[in-house]
């Protein structure tokens, strides 16, 4: 099974906060990667989609670099359908030259 790769670029962080329909203030913090998703027939797509993701309220955002998206993140939901919760990342094993070479490209 090919894993999905996910490209952070920047570890810039923006909050969206507000005040919920019940009166509560709540707070978002987004972190923005690049996602390579797969075709058909399982190939790597040639250029990655732009996604944005929560970050859990502590947690330090990901540091630029390539990683992979952890599957523990993937769930069925209520009426079976296949959902993502909390995006989770972990370091693609790539070396410091192999991602250099990559954004040159």
């Amino acid at each position: 099974m090919n894993a999905l790769k996910v490209e952070i670029e920047s570890n810039e962080v923006n909050t969206k906060s507000g005040t919920s329909k019940q009166g509560k203030a709540f707070s978002l913090r987004e972190q923005a990667g690049y996602i390579y998703t797969l075709d058909d027939q399982g190939k790597q797509q040639r250029h990655p989609q732009a996604f944005k993701f929560i970050i859990d309220g502590e947690q330090d955002p990901y540091a630029p670099g390539m990683y992979t998206l952890d599957m523990s993140c993937l769930y069925v939901g209520r009426f079976g359908q296949l959902e993502v919760g909390h995006v989770k990342l972990k370091p693609a094993a790539v070396s410091a030259a192999q991602y250099s070479a990559a954004k040159a490209a």
